[in-house]
């Protein structure tokens, strides 16, 4: 099982207008299941490596990047934490 977090969008090179949906994708085998989250950051300063703002975004106050990092990884976390207690169809 892996969770991703990956957006959809893109934008020109100086567009910082434009935001993107952050949406979230869990992988189990042959399931593949893609739900959109609530958090939102420009296309230029999405990292996919990070999976949240790249290093060098000076344009952004450190504590909204690190903030929003958090989230991604927290809504990571709690993706996998609930996927795990379901219960199976074959078990």
């Amino acid at each position: 099982m892996k969770v991703t977090a990956f957006i959809r969008k893109t934008a020109k090179k100086n567009d910082l207008e434009t935001k993107a949906t952050i949406y979230f994708r869990l992988r189990d085998g042959k399931k593949d299941i893609k739900a959109a989250s609530e958090l939102s950051i420009s296309p230029n300063h999405w990292s996919p490596e990070k999976q949240g703002y790249k290093d060098r975004v000076a344009l952004v106050p450190e504590d909204e990047k690190i903030d929003l990092n958090h989230k991604v990884q927290a809504l990571t976390r709690m993706i996998e934490r609930e996927y795990r207690m379901m219960p199976t169809a074959d078990g």
